[in-house]
C-alpha cells in the first residue's frame, strides 16, 4: 500500500520547464552551456549553432556564460537562417544586459530585416515579406531599456493575417504607446522576413553593444501559457 500512495503522488508531480517543451523551437543559445568565442551551441536540438571564424569578430564569454559584444568591435555570429514567412507568428526571447541604449540589433539577415532595440523604449522589427519593407516600431513606456540593467525580453508575434505584436520585459506585459507606435496593431504588420545574424543588421552596421546572457527563437506565435513558462524560464535562469 506504501508503494502504492509513493507512486501515485509521484505521479502527480509535473517536471519542470524547459524551453525544448515548447514547439517550434528553432534555436536556444543557453547561457552558460556550449559558450566559446567561436561558437554558442544551439541547445534546441537542432544544431542551429551561432558561429564566428573570424577572430575579430569574436565576442568575450563572460563569467556568467554570455557574451559580451563591442560594438567597436563589429562583433556579430552566423547562423542558418529562419525563414519566417508573411502572416506567421513568431516568438524571440532575450536576457541581455546592454551598455549602449541605440540601435542594438539582436537579429538580421539583409538591411530590411532585423530585430533590434532601437533605444530606450522602442523595440524594431523589420519585415520583407511583400513589395514593400515595413519596420514596426513598438514604443513602451519611458526608459523601458537602459544600460547597464539586465532583462528578459520577449517579444510575441500572433500568427494569422490579423496578427499583432505584444511585449514583455521580465515577465510583465508592457503597455504599448499606440500614438508612437508604428504597425505594432493587429494586422499591421504580419510580413515576412528571414534572419541568420547575431548581433550585428547586415553583417556590418547596427552593432549590439552589451552582453547577451541568453537567446531564443520560436517560429510560431506563443499562447498565453507558453509565454508564461518562457517569461518565467527567462527570469529564474537569469537571477531576475
Amino acid at each position: 500500500m506504501l508503494g502504492m500512495g509513493l507512486t501515485a503522488m509521484s505521479g502527480n508531480i509535473k517536471n519542470a520547464f524547459t524551453i525544448t517543451d515548447v514547439s517550434d523551437l528553432e534555436f536556444w543559445y543557453q547561457r552558460n552551456v556550449g559558450v566559446t568565442t567561436a561558437k554558442w551551441t544551439d541547445s534546441s536540438g537542432n544544431d542551429n549553432h551561432s558561429i564566428q571564424q573570424t577572430e575579430s569578430n569574436k565576442a568575450t564569454v563572460t563569467v556568467d556564460g554570455g557574451l559580451d559584444f563591442e560594438k567597436d568591435n563589429n562583433h556579430h555570429y552566423d547562423f542558418t537562417n529562419i525563414a519566417i514567412a508573411n502572416n506567421q507568428g513568431f516568438a524571440m526571447g532575450l536576457v541581455a544586459t546592454l551598455e549602449t541604449v541605440a540601435n542594438a540589433s539582436i537579429f538580421s539577415d539583409s538591411a530590411n530585416e532585423f530585430i533590434r532595440i532601437t533605444n530606450g523604449r522602442t523595440f524594431s522589427v523589420g519585415t520583407n515579406g511583400g513589395e514593400e519593407n515595413l519596420v514596426t516600431n513598438i514604443v513602451t513606456p519611458a526608459n523601458t531599456y537602459n544600460a547597464g540593467q539586465k532583462v528578459a525580453v520577449l517579444v510575441n508575434r500572433k500568427s494569422g493575417s490579423n496578427g499583432g505584436f505584444t511585449i514583455f520585459v521580465n515577465g510583465v506585459r508592457l503597455v504599448i504607446d499606440t500614438d508612437l507606435s508604428a504597425l505594432e496593431a493587429n494586422g499591421e504588420n504580419t510580413k515576412g522576413f528571414t534572419i541568420d545574424t547575431l548581433g550585428t543588421t547586415n553583417a556590418s552596421t547596427n552593432p549590439f553593444d552589451g552582453t547577451m546572457h541568453e537567446v531564443v527563437f520560436f517560429s510560431k506565435g506563443l499562447d498565453n501559457e507558453e509565454i508564461a513558462d518562457v517569461n518565467s524560464y527567462l527570469k529564474n535562469n537569469n537571477g531576475l
